[in-house]
């Protein structure tokens, strides 16, 4: 009997180990495809949920670098209270934990060589940029979808800033790299503490920030809303559900990821 219950659990083992191989193999040989076809969605949900939110106006992002209109202000605070909770779900589940862990490694990678003043100077251009043109580099995108004039010489500025940068930037990484790398990447890993220990209270006092936001300006009062039969054809959504909306967006290319280190 015992013989029989050891056989079938090797057998399971077999099958289990085969499967995923079979699954590393079948995202190895389609993995262009696979990745365009993620990005294409997020890009599609990342463009519908900016326009209902009408952040892709100009002038709603050109208020928001003056403070006079927090739509946009909205919408980023929310996704990333969102994005904070379901990364903390992540973190904490033993089949995503490790792969969540070398995600964001992953996005780290690149930035070891930033520092404080780097993080100022490039800071301090992209707001400048954002006030002079009314968009933004993921922003631009979803302003050519929706017809925005003007958004395609905005887009064509933005890939001539990109090929100067490329032809200088040995020259600047040189001027402003910082003389030491940071000891720890991560704040939970400065405080030898887990990642959702430090990430639900963050989202909940960014919640909160949203929620005082809405109290003393409503949303209604800063976009112009026409209501229809259909939430697809209304003029515009709240930027909060935009926002909640949007976090879709970073699940889905963590779940990229997730093929990438299986």
């Amino acid at each position: 009997m015992s013989g029989t219950v050891c056989s079938k659990q090797v057998s399971n083992g077999s099958s289990s180990t085969a499967m995923k191989a079979d699954h590393v193999t079948f995202y190895q040989a389609n993995k262009p495809l696979i990745q365009l076809t993620a990005f294409i969605g997020c890009g599609v949900v990342c463009g519908f949920t900016f326009e209902k939110a009408r952040v892709i106006d100009p002038a709603v992002i050109q208020d928001q670098m003056e403070f006079s209109r927090f739509v946009m202000l909205k919408i980023f605070l929310s996704a990333m209270a969102t994005g904070l909770v379901s990364f903390s779900v992540l973190s904490v589940i033993p089949a995503t934990k490790q792969k969540f862990a070398m995600a964001r490694e992953s996005f780290v990678a690149p930035l070891r060589n930033k520092g404080v003043l780097s993080s100022a100077v490039g800071g301090a251009l992209l707001g400048i940029g954002m006030t002079l043109s009314g968009t933004c580099p993921a922003m631009v995108f979803g302003q050519m979808g929706g017809g925005v004039p003007n958004a395609v010489y905005t887009l064509l500025g933005g890939f001539t800033g990109v090929m100067v940068y490329g032809l200088i930037e040995p020259y600047i990484r040189s001027v402003i790299k910082p003389t030491k790398q940071a000891k720890h990447n991560w704040l939970d890993q400065y405080m030898s503490t887990s990642f959702a220990t430090l990430a639900l209270p963050m989202a909940a006092a960014l919640a909160s920030v949203i929620t005082a936001i809405e109290y003393a300006r409503p949303w209604t009062t800063e976009v112009i809303t026409t209501t229809t039969s259909s939430i697809l054809t209304t003029t515009s959504w709240s930027p909060i559900v935009s926002g909640i909306l949007d976090n879709p967006i970073t699940l889905v290319q963590l779940a990229n990821s997730h093929f990438v280190y299986s």
